[in-house]
């Protein structure tokens, strides 16, 4: 029972060296202790939450930084570390106000740093230069906004200053995740000058046979696999070969010779319905979306119909990796936004709003964990549904892209589909990413269940069947 102050005191550095040690049960356990012991102090309540949040468990976080916030709505770390939880969440807006708060009240540096990503993520870059600015003045020892920082520089489309900033890091003592970080971030710098030129040719040529040519000269150093983000793809590999029989999927029905259309208006989606479509593609179109929704949606009929021409892109891991940037650098091409590389995997680490705890790859492993992936998981599966899934699951959860992941994953899973006498998908707003779709892959994420995704693909079907027997209606045809 801990109840005198000196004992509280020392179940609170029980917690804190637990924590440290990453033995995150007995951290929990002595953080409780404390916290039961003496209620109305915050400090182990919110050490409490942090733990919990690093045992992926949000929501006992929450219960726990409540008992803090009630009796103190004011303490900076309780706040800080519900913007914390939000972030961890995908709320990224709210998660932000938190920090805000918490901020107002006390300069923490590692609040700033939290903030200056943050922002750095909603694509407000200015600002977020000068958060990690403002976290180094604070703090000159704490280096991670200064590596934030400059890796930033990527994302920015500033190579040189970006080699500037990280070469000058080589002399800075950093801890074993900074440098890790640092030194893929050089890698990524080199990788991108190497690339540069044939990423433009393969763009203004769409000749992905002279850009397979150029991946084949990989340096093993971009080649190495990430084996930390394979993890929960070797599991979803095997528990869908355990569930690939218990799905039936729908035989492939004749399409419409505008079938690339139809897709590419549902992949935002900017369409809902058979009537919204015709509305869109009449001789006066209704558009509804905004000018990035209408320039990103107009970039993936070119995109499809690339998808559409390549024969057996997944027969080799090289040609795998050219066929997937050849259509990511197709349906992003001409598109206006902030550190998005047409054609190019990420050269810095990113989050996907939507799985904000998925185990993305190392931008400098992006290479080499892909090409694994293709050649010993996804060569085994035959099954056209489990392919997939799988295939899904796995480029949603390496994020490979910095964005347009999930626009050219539906272009990939339709076409293995077709090819196989299939059914292609289509996704409405409510059955989509934002939807049913990106639920089932956050129950994959979260609590390692397949069957939600499977079944979201063949619901997709349906969909598509429905939506062509509504369009034949709508057009007034038999």
């Amino acid at each position: 029972m801990v109840s005198a102050p000196a004992d509280w005191a020392k179940a609170m550095q029980l917690g804190v060296n637990r924590l440290q040690a990453r033995e995150l049960g007995a951290a929990a356990a002595a953080f409780t202790a404390a916290a039961t012991a003496h209620p109305e102090r915050p400090e182990a309540w919110v050490n409490l939450a942090l733990t919990r949040l690093q045992q992926t468990d949000p929501t006992s976080a929450e219960q726990a930084l409540n008992n803090a916030l009630n009796k103190h709505p004011e303490y900076s770390p309780a706040l800080s570390c519900m913007g914390d939880i939000r972030r961890s969440q995908g709320e990224l807006e709210e998660a932000s106000s938190w920090y805000r708060r918490a901020l107002k009240l006390h300069p923490d540096p590692v609040a700033l740093n939290n903030l200056a990503t943050l922002t750095r993520t909603l694509g407000n870059s200015e600002e977020a230069e000068k958060l990690y600015l403002q976290a180094e003045k604070l703090a000159p020892r704490f280096t991670l906004p200064r590596v934030n920082r400059a890796i930033m520089q990527i994302e920015l489309g500033r190579p040189e200053e970006a080699y500037r900033q990280l070469s000058a890091l080589d002399s800075v003592q950093l801890s074993e995740q900074e440098r890790d970080h640092q030194q893929s971030a050089l890698l990524s710098v080199s990788e991108q000058k190497r690339l540069e030129q044939p990423i433009r040719f393969l763009i203004e040529t769409a000749d992905s046979s002279a850009f397979e040519k150029i991946l084949r000269e990989t340096d093993a150093k971009h080649l190495e696999i990430d084996h930390h983000a394979l993890e929960p793809i070797i599991q979803w590999a095997q528990m869908i070969r355990e569930k690939s029989g218990e799905f039936e999927p729908l035989q492939l029905s004749p399409l419409p010779h505008d079938w690339h259309a139809i897709e590419a208006a549902h992949m935002i989606p900017v369409v809902d319905c058979a009537e919204e479509y015709r509305a869109l593609r009449g001789a006066h179109p209704e558009w509804k979306g905004t000018t990035l929704e209408r320039a990103q949606t107009e970039r993936m009929i070119p995109a499809i119909d690339l998808a559409e021409s390549i024969h057996a892109p997944f027969s080799d891991p090289v040609r795998a990796e050219a066929y997937i940037r050849s259509i990511h650098a197709r349906c992003t091409s001409g598109v206006d936004l902030e550190g998005l590389f047409p054609g190019h995997f990420k050269y810095t680490q990113s989050s996907s709003r939507n799985h904000p705890t998925a185990r993305h790859v190392i931008p400098a492993k992006a290479s080499g964990t892909f090409r694994f992936f293709v050649e010993e998981l996804l060569a085994r599966f035959q099954d056209p549904i489990a392919r997939a899934a799988l295939t899904w699951l796995a480029l949603g959860s390496l994020h490979p892209f910095s964005d347009g992941n999930g626009r050219t994953s539906l272009v990939i899973l339709n076409r293995n589909l077709i090819k196989s006498g299939l059914m292609p998908c289509l996704f409405t707003k409510d059955s989509g990413i934002k939807g049913k779709l990106g639920q089932a892959e956050e129950q994959a994420i979260q609590r390692n269940d397949v069957l939600p995704i499977m079944d979201a693909i063949i619901s997709g079907q349906r969909y598509a069947l429905t939506f062509l027997e509504a369009l034949q209606a709508c057009d007034g045809s038999p």
